[in-house]
């Protein structure tokens, strides 16, 4: 893989597009060579597949770092600035566990995926998350209705929409004598 700096679209030539000293080709002679076009998807692939593994390697020397340089940073604590320290970063890691939870299924809501489907999304951040489940339900499809961005807000004497009414907007009846009911049940 070369360190140069990939053109623009608009600037950048496919390889069918440019000849094999690498002048534009006109459209009309452009031909895909299938073995031509199939190198470069493999050498694609294999520099995609390199940066990965750099990037694995790479998050774990950076958290073996980290290890060290807490372990060289609590060397001058007291046995309960240490504990203090454990539980602090024990609690934070449990809230970006839970916010990142929640974050993937409020992104699975929002864009009418199923709990099954949350489990699948993936993201190290929230916006990750919205990102993957929209790009998911774009490729496959929603499975369930989507809910809007934000609920409605409650409103006093107004009971939620129930199947005889599907504006939700029957006023609440206060109270109801069982005699009364008589009076609405058909004979």
């Amino acid at each position: 893989m070369s360190n140069t700096k990939l053109p623009k679209r608009e600037e950048w030539k496919a390889p069918w597009e440019t000849d094999a000293q690498g002048q534009p080709v006109a459209e009309a002679d452009w031909v895909i060579d299938p073995a031509k076009l199939a190198d470069h998807l493999y050498n694609l692939l294999s520099d995609k597949a390199r940066l990965q593994e750099n990037v694995a390697t790479l998050t774990g020397e950076r958290d073996e770092f980290k290890t060290k340089f807490k372990a060289k940073e609590a060397e001058g604590l007291t046995d309960i600035d240490k504990l203090r320290q454990e539980l602090a970063d024990a609690k934070e890691q449990a809230k970006t566990g839970n916010e990142l939870e929640t974050a993937r299924y409020r992104a699975a809501a929002r864009y009418g995926l199923n709990d099954e489907d949350a489990d699948r999304l993936r993201g190290k951040t929230v916006d990750e998350f919205f990102e993957d489940a929209e790009k998911f339900a774009a490729k496959y499809g929603t499975k369930t209705e989507v809910e809007p961005e934000s609920s409605p807000p409650v409103q006093r004497g107004v009971r939620p929409r129930a199947a005889g009414d599907p504006k939700g907007n029957a006023p609440v009846e206060e109270k109801l004598d069982p005699a009364d009911i008589d009076k609405l049940i058909p004979m």
